[in-house]
C-alpha cells in the first residue's frame, strides 16, 4: 500500500489552512487494571500502516503547493516509565493474591 498517496490525496481534499489530526488509539482497560488487546484505529491505520499505541498523526495544509505532516511517537523514557509503573501495580496486586491464598488455605490446615 502506498500510505503517502493516500495521505497526500486527503491533503488535495483538506481546505487552505486546516489541520488534521488522527490519534492511533490505545488499549482499552476492561476490569481494574487489566487492558484488552490493542487495536489500531482504523483512519489511523489506512493512512499510516502503522500499528502502534499512542502515535499521533498530523497533517497541515497552508496552501496547494505548501503542506506537511508530521507523527508524533511517545519518547522511549516515558513509555519505559508508564509501563514499568503498569508493571508495579500488577505486580502489588500479584502479591496481595497470593497472601490472600496463603490466609485461605492456612484456614483450612493447609500452608505453603
Amino acid at each position: 500500500m502506498n500510505y503517502k498517496l493516500r495521505r497526500e490525496k486527503l491533503l488535495e481534499m483538506l481546505p487552505e489552512y486546516s489541520i488534521t489530526v488522527m490519534y492511533s488509539g490505545v488499549a482499552p482497560y476492561s476490569i481494574g487494571d487489566e487492558k484488552y488487546p490493542f487495536k489500531v484505529d482504523r483512519s489511523f491505520y489506512y493512512f499510516t500502516g502503522i500499528e502502534r499505541e499512542n502515535l499521533y498523526l498530523v497533517l497541515i495544509k497552508l496552501s496547494a503547493a505548501k503542506s506537511s505532516e508530521m507523527l508524533f511517537i511517545e519518547p522511549f523514557d516515558e513509555k519505559m516509565n508508564r509501563l514499568t509503573s503498569e508493571l508495579s501495580e500488577m505486580f502489588k496486586k500479584s502479591h496481595e493474591l497470593e497472601d490472600e491464598i496463603r490466609r485461605k488455605l492456612k484456614a483450612i490446615g493447609y500452608e505453603i
